[in-house]
């Protein structure tokens, strides 16, 4: 997957301003990607709040250039939140390794991979999922009952008109955790509908920091 084709030319980021992103290469098995800053200076990101939404902004900019045809991936940034590391995620290494941890392990051993000195502080999986698939209504319904307020309501409508949805995960890479996460509803030509919703854990800390999985 070349990722520079649906990436957009700019992006927002909260507390940071406009950026833009700009391809480095690739890094064994990762495609390497640099943020600059509007005079061609490199920035820093932010806090996991601000790569949840950024990580929402690429995998929405990706769906409107694909469609129905995206195919999962994993976005990783470094410590020093100044580089983003893409990885294709497509269902045949979903559905092996189960998750998307194992999945980078396996890669970050593999010899192609080993003179690199990776350090990563977040990760982003971003998924397409189809209400097509089974079990799909008593899964949601599940999650249902743990939202509240706004989020509660636009799940409901998932579950109502039977809407795929766009799905961001967001890890810290050390502690393997999961702590927040983000959906957006696309309706059956492959068109994002509503709004983006942010299921956000408790008290946002500094990159890096400790956190406890927030249940969803």
């Amino acid at each position: 997957m070349n990722f520079k084709q649906f990436l957009p030319d700019s992006l927002t980021i909260e507390n940071v301003g406009t950026v833009h992103l700009e391809m480095v290469g690739d890094a064994g098995s990762f495609q390497q990607f640099a943020y600059y800053s509007q005079k061609n200076v490199k920035i820093a990101i932010g806090d996991e709040i601000d790569y949840l939404k950024l990580y929402t902004d690429i995998g929405s900019h990706a769906l409107e250039q694909r469609g129905l045809d995206l195919d999962n991936f994993i976005i990783l940034s470094d410590i020093g939140g100044k580089n983003l590391y893409f990885l294709e995620y497509a269902e045949p290494e979903r559905l092996k390794f189960g998750d998307p941890y194992l999945y980078i392990l396996s890669l970050l051993t593999a010899p192609e991979n080993a003179s690199i000195n990776f350090r990563f502080s977040f990760v982003g999986e971003i998924s397409l999922e189809k209400s097509s698939v089974q079990y799909f209504e008593m899964r949601a319904r599940r999650i249902l009952t743990t939202l509240r307020g706004d989020n509660q309501a636009v799940w409901q409508s998932i579950i109502d008109h039977k809407y795929h949805f766009l799905k961001i995960d967001i890890y810290v890479f050390s502690l393997q955790k999961l702590h927040s996460w983000a959906f957006h509803p696309v309706d059956e030509t492959g068109k994002l509908i509503a709004t983006r919703q942010y299921v956000v854990g408790r008290k946002p800390k500094p990159r890096g920091a400790d956190r406890q999985r927030k249940s969803r």
